[in-house]
């Protein structure tokens, strides 16, 4: 975002809509998730920039083929959408036995640090926008509960880094 801010804020105003929809339907499906996703990214500096809303971040994947893999620094879920015009490339949840052929547009949420999962390969043009905020989020929000903590991890009083 900082290296090449034309960039980003032409794939942000490109898929408004669709960053707009992840954050709708995962607040009218998932609500607990969504509030305590939205919880931490509220506490962020610069949050009013963030497309990704609840979630903290995206990757772009472009025509990437994964290994069977778990996200073991995901926090509670990831949100993937696809964007394609491939054959092949299913989605595959290895504990839960399930290869899914995703098509253009479609999304699913998972558990990315507790299921296994990689896709097969494509031919074509294959992308993907992950969703997901990373487990050490909890270490930022600790001292919105804990007793004796550090709120924000030391930056809640920083001047330069205010809440909107």
């Amino acid at each position: 975002m900082q290296t090449t801010p034309k960039q980003f804020q032409l794939l942000h105003s490109s898929y408004e809509d669709m960053f707009q929809w992840q954050s709708s339907e995962l607040k009218d499906f998932l609500p607990n998730i969504y509030q305590d996703l939205a919880n931490y990214v509220d506490q962020l500096p610069g949050n009013d920039t963030n497309p990704a809303y609840p979630f903290a971040g995206f990757v772009l994947n472009l025509n990437v083929s994964t290994r069977l893999h778990r996200d073991r620094h995901d926090k509670d879920i990831c949100l993937i959408v696809f964007v394609s015009e491939c054959t092949g490339g299913a989605l595959i949840l290895y504990e839960l036995g399930l290869v899914l052929d995703l098509d253009n547009g479609n999304g699913i949420t998972f558990q990315s640090s507790k299921i296994m999962h990689c896709n097969m390969h494509f031919e074509g043009l294959r992308a993907s926008f992950v969703f997901y905020t990373d487990r050490a989020s909890d270490a930022w929000m600790v001292g919105q509960k804990g007793k004796g903590s550090v709120p924000n991890n030391g930056w809640a009083n920083n001047i330069y880094f205010r809440k909107s």
